[in-house]
């Protein structure tokens, strides 16, 4: 029986095929998981799921084999896992080239007093799926996150009716610590899903986001004073039988280590792009 709490809170996981790259238990070093309740077993890592929010690892004692949520463990366990990923890269038994493009496809203009103009641009993203692998995909479904970050904050006069800008004020440090994102500007989540057609090998299929939208306060002179971004971009493609063929990310820093699970977490925000708590 597992004696311990951390064990009680990892499923006993024999490993499947599905997306995970192996390494044997003597291959590697034993090293000592902790979760945040400082609960501790020694063992060895195995392997790490392609969203990064999973690891597998065989414990020492019995060489039983465990899967655990990677944010469960200690700040220091998760740099560990990062440091092995470093050495261990994750490999898909699946090749599909990624690319990434932005498509415009309106602008509108607001002149405001004292020389200040409101932009507010309309885009799509189109990601392209480039089939290397031999066979052909089918039942393919794509999911996406688009990240936006705020910093201009758009509500109606009250008396008027008008637009009224408002750059937005950064959260304090010490709310900010509750959030789950490296963003000091609220944030926007437009989230989607899509079935694609079958991708022969060396096809490739272009699909485009939902319209998104970037707002922009320009001073006189024409100098920038506040401006909407994109935080970035993160898509996944699972099979028909809902296994995880990959996960892909735009080059945006901030999102270069978030796991799936941890996006999925996020509050999605208004559609217009504008972020939940901030409605007026």
């Amino acid at each position: 029986m597992i004696r311990c709490s951390i064990c009680y809170s990892i499923a006993l996981f024999f490993i499947l095929s599905g997306g995970f790259d192996s390494l044997r238990a003597e291959d590697g070093e034993y090293h000592s998981f902790a979760d945040k309740k400082a609960q501790s077993i020694e063992a060895v890592m195995i392997s790490v799921s392609l969203d990064k929010s999973k690891a597998i690892i065989q414990r020492k004692k019995d060489g039983e084999k465990f899967e655990i949520s990677i944010l469960s463990l200690s700040l220091n366990d998760q740099q560990y896992i990062k440091d092995w990923l470093k050495v261990h890269p994750i490999e898909s038994s699946y090749n599909i080239e990624f690319d990434l493009s932005k498509h415009n496809t309106s602008i509108d203009r607001i002149r405001r007093t004292n020389g200040e103009r409101g932009n507010t641009q309309k885009f799509v993203c189109e990601m392209e799926f480039k089939n290397l692998s031999r066979d052909t995909l089918k039942g393919v479904t794509l999911e996406y996150y688009v990240i936006t970050v705020h910093a201009i904050h758009v509500y109606s006069d009250a008396e008027t009716g008008d637009p009224v800008w408002m750059v937005n004020v950064i959260p304090k440090k010490r709310a900010r610590k509750k959030q789950l994102t490296k963003f000091k500007y609220p944030i926007s989540i437009k989230h989607g899903t899509e079935k694609m057609e079958d991708l022969a090998y060396n096809f490739a299929i272009k699909v485009e986001t939902e319209e998104l939208q970037l707002r922009e306060l320009v001073i006189d002179g024409g100098e920038i004073f506040a401006e909407d971004k994109i935080g970035g971009l993160i898509v996944r493609l699972t099979d028909a039988a809902g296994q995880e063929i990959g996960i892909y990310r735009s080059a945006d820093p901030a999102i270069q280590d978030m796991p799936w699970e941890r996006i999925t977490q996020l509050p999605p925000g208004n559609p217009a792009g504008l972020p939940a708590a901030l409605a007026p």
